[in-house]
């Protein structure tokens, strides 16, 4: 049976490569048994011409014996869609107009949805490059004291070494902190940014360096010098690819470090803000190399402060999630212990790869959403223009069935129109596809991870492939229903193509107009929701006076400046020199821009308020210098600035928002306690004056900071701020010249303007609304050609009865008005209903909206007003067409 079967299938499939062969043969065979039969008959004695008239009687139907024998050992259904793909082309053809329009708009629709999936694919659904990563997890610190929790972003790297010898959950548990350099090659310097890693980090993400090795156990201890493996962009880049780099000498930061491996090239390493879904200043850049941890003694010691590390984890095998929590928190509750507030610590685990996502997984799955809301308009608005089209095909389907076709042939034949447009639509949409994944890495803003994954692979050519199909079904099926439900007798007696349509047919092109309508205006309340939202982090941030500003990031050596006082000196020489570049009109030294992120924190201790030390106010520390308040163009709020006179004196200021958290008492001239980081020595700092709040984060509320001067202790890694009244590009220059001329050694790190900083502060956000307002703008555009093809359709319906009106009375503006209230009675039933989509989808995006309600009663008049102007728009000109028909003519040809 099964090799009857197989046989079978095997002659069929053998059919579709050897038809003309097969039609041969069978025309040979069908001959032969014809002469056979006539020479029979003449050999019985029957004339000629009646034997051969005889024997084609008795052989039967040569048509149908053609078609009985094909169906043997052809396949019937694709003999039959070859017939209705012939018949679609032939169709198609004659309609270029439509066809192009259709081909176009679904180009465009596929493309947008193909083009967005892939940064899905990439982001979201790719797994990342390791070993298993399903069983890789981020680990964070939950502190916990009177009730109220706090994810603490970084972890004391005391704590993970108890969790590594105590924990049974964990196969390994790699430990890492953001470092930086600076790799001197010749006479050249370049700053790079790399990660100390435990030697736990390469096995626990199943990579190998491509050569040398990677770090061993005792090289994360202090003593072992320092070992450095390169990723491949560097060697490739910097070391110019060179095999035997593995067991050189190089100089990082004036120090020898050993190059002991360089990773492959396939190796991926998030940037290290992406482990905690938070933006921490000094941890947002790629990885360009790793150097072994080397942990000071301070650092081991096990605690509630100093949470300066990362740490992630691979689960043992059979254990769970919840197992793992459950095993370090027991751990953590021993560390907590040991201190006498009271407070609490507990484990966090969170997948790696949610992690690396973060807060973008919503914005990225909105864009998707978005996507297909305009698919589903391109769809709606080609079934009502193939619903109109298909109109005046009415008397053709009623002839072909009449004459015996199939209902079911006619809905396929339909369904391959439909599918041909389709397929044709999505081999264009792709190719635009890979032109808009190209564009969109390129705009995207730099804090969307994992870009360089996004790619058009083939799950995103199938996801295509799959849309593509699905759109044309769509919008296929439901005109072709309708038109095969058509009563055929009345369609036959009509002596003309049939204009007119049944109160069903009417009604569905009203509902997809309608629908049209309600999604675009849906999309356009987002799209003004989001640009609302951009519009009010862009006021809030306006205490940033961006005009005329630069700022450099400068990279002492640790080497040359490790010293206290080759510090302060050398910062005092770049802002005096800055100082007397022409045009430049302050200039300011501090630790960490505003807008990118917290750093340094610390509990805030005022002397003549004295507080227990869980009960104080925790604030970011920044150092800076006198001027930098007016360079940054901050304003004072109360109390003087810090000024050039005050060197060495021991006094601060502080933000409005640290103020505010005493409100009873005015802080200027009370005084703060600190410990200097580099003696340890506790002094006491004078609050000179209250600064207006700045924000770490452009969407963030500002966090409470301490301004120290620099001479008290001056950081690492600082910014110089120059503010100018000339061409910021000219003062870009001086300054790089004047820090080549005097501290040549001293590398800029990066450059950019206030302007910059606060337009890579909302990048993302910028790049969320951007292409929401792209996404409501082809809405709309679609929503008007649907709503144009419907008031066009209905006014041809109502011809002769335009005529009768004027032919009884009615004036041209009569007409006018009465097709613009239609329309304008369909735009504002598919508005209310958009409104009502709008509100649903405004409260789903509502975490991504910014000091604004999802019911905002401005955007929405203005998304109602855009809507109602643009139908208004797009039935104008069917109005005024319909106006202007001359009655005589019309009655005439009725």
């Amino acid at each position: 049976m099964l090799r009857e079967l197989l046989v079978n299938l095997w002659l069929r499939t053998r059919s579709v490569f050897l038809r003309r062969q097969l039609d041969r043969d069978l025309e040979d065979e069908l001959r032969f048994h014809l002469d056979m039969k006539q020479a029979k008959l003449e050999s019985a004695g029957m004339p000629r011409d009646e034997a051969a008239a005889a024997a084609r009687r008795r052989l039967g139907n040569p048509t149908l014996l053609h078609e009985t024998s094909r169906s043997l050992w052809s396949f019937d259904w694709l003999d039959a869609l070859g017939r209705d793909v012939r018949y679609v082309g032939r169709t198609i053809a004659r309609t270029p107009v439509f066809t192009g329009v259709a081909i176009a708009t679904l180009a465009l629709g596929i493309g947008a949805n193909t083009a967005i999936f892939s940064i899905v694919n990439g982001i979201l659904l790719r797994a990342l490059p390791y070993e298993k990563p399903q069983d890789i997890f981020s680990i964070r610190e939950v502190m916990e004291f009177r009730s109220e929790r706090h994810v603490i972003a970084c972890v004391n790297g005391g704590n993970i070494l108890e969790w590594k010898a105590k924990s049974r959950s964990f196969s390994e548990i790699a430990t890492l902190e953001p470092t930086n350099g600076d790799l001197l090659r010749g006479d050249q310097s370049v700053h790079l940014h790399g990660l100390r890693a435990s030697a736990s980090l390469f096995p626990l993400l199943g990579i190998r360096p491509r050569i040398g090795r990677s770090f061993t156990g005792q090289e994360d201890e202090m003593g072992h010098g320092l070992q450095i493996v390169l990723t491949d962009g560097l060697w490739r880049d910097r070391f110019n690819s060179d095999p035997a780099i593995v067991g050189q000498k190089i100089m990082m930061s004036g120090f020898p470090a050993t190059v002991i491996g360089v990773l492959p090239s396939s190796f991926y390493f998030p940037k290290q803000d992406q482990l905690y879904g938070t933006q921490i200043a000094g941890w947002t850049f790629h990885v360009d190399y790793f150097s072994n941890l080397n942990l000071s003694a301070g650092e081991r010691k096990p605690g509630l402060g100093d949470f300066n590390f990362a740490a992630i984890g691979r689960l043992r095998n059979g254990v769970s999630r919840t197992q793992a929590e459950a095993d370090l928190t027991l751990i953590e509750g021993a560390i907590a212990r040991q201190d006498s507030s009271g407070t609490q610590l507990f484990a966090q685990l969170i997948p790696l790869q949610t992690a690396v996502v973060g807060t973008a997984r919503s914005r990225i799955w909105m864009l998707m959403a978005g996507a297909a809301l305009v698919l589903l308009i391109v769809c709606v608005n080609l079934a009502g223009l193939m619903l109109a089209r298909n109109t005046a095909r009415s008397r053709e389907v009623a002839i072909r069935l009449a004459l015996g076709a199939g209902r079911w042939t006619v809905l396929r034949q339909f369904t391959v129109e439909g599918l041909m447009l389709a397929l044709a639509g999505g081999t264009i949409g792709a190719f635009a596809a890979l032109a808009g994944v190209r564009l969109l890495v390129r705009y995207a803003p730099i804090t969307l991870p994992r870009l360089e994954s996004v790619a058009v692979d083939g799950r995103v050519l199938l996801f295509s492939t799959a849309v593509a199909l699905a759109a044309g079904v769509l919008f296929s099926v439901l005109p072709a229903f309708r038109l095969q439900d058509q009563n055929i007798e009345e369609t036959l007696r009509s002596a003309t193509p049939n204009l007119s349509a049944s109160r069903r047919t009417s009604f569905l092109h009203d509902l997809m107009a309608g629908s049209e309508i309600a999604l675009c205006t849906a999309l356009l309340i987002c799209a003004l929701l989001l640009g609302q939202s951009l519009t009010r982090v862009l006021q809030d941030n306006s205490w940033l006076n961006e005009e005329r500003a630069v700022t450099f990031d400068i990279s002492p050596s640790a080497k040359q400046y490790q010293a206290d006082g080759p510090r302060k000196r050398l910062y005092q020489d770049l802002i005096h020199d800055a100082q007397t570049l022409p045009g430049v009109t302050r200039a300011g030294l501090v630790s960490a821009l505003p807008l990118r992120g917290e750093m340094w924190g610390d509990a805030v201790n005022i002397a003549e308020i004295p507080q227990r030390e869980e009960n104080r106010t925790s604030a970011n520390l920044r150092f800076i210098s006198p001027g930098y308040g007016d360079a940054m163009g901050i304003t004072l709020v109360s109390g003087r600035p810090i000024a050039d006179a005050d060197w060495g004196r021991e006094v601060v200021l502080i933000s409005e928002s640290l103020a505010r958290q005493f409100p009873d008492r005015n802080l200027v001239g009370l005084h703060i306690t600190w410990r200097v980081p580099s003696s340890r020595k506790e002094v006491l700092l004078e609050v000179a004056g209250v600064l207006r709040d700045v924000r770490a984060s452009a969407e963030e509320t500002p966090v409470p900071v301490v301004y120290i001067p620099y001479w008290i202790w001056p950081p690492w890694g600082p910014t110089l701020v120059v503010r100018t009244a000339a061409d910021p590009v000219g003062t870009t220059a001086g300054v790089r010249g004047l820090l080549r001329k005097n501290h040549g050694e001293v590398p800029i790190t990066h450059v950019e303007t206030l302007r910059q900083l606060l337009d890579g502060a909302v990048a993302s956000r910028r790049f969320l609304t951007r292409l929401g307002i792209v996404y409501a703008s082809y809405a709309t555009f679609l929503a008007a050609l649907g709503l144009y093809g419907v008031v066009s359709l209905a006014a041809a319906r109502r011809r002769r009865e335009i005529a009768i009106r004027m032919a009884i009375g009615a004036s041209h503006p009569d007409v006018f008005r009465m097709v613009i209230a239609r329309a304008l009675k369909l735009t504002l039933g598919g508005v209310a209903m958009g409104i009502l989509f709008g509100f649903g989808i405004g409260r789903t995006i509502v975490s991504m909206l910014y000091d604004v309600r999802p019911a905002n009663l401005a955007v929405y008049a203005g998304a109602c007003a855009i809507v109602i102007a643009v139908s208004l728009l797009a039935s104008f000109l069917p109005a005024l067409r319909a106006a202007r028909v001359d009655p005589s003519v019309a009655l005439r040809y009725e």
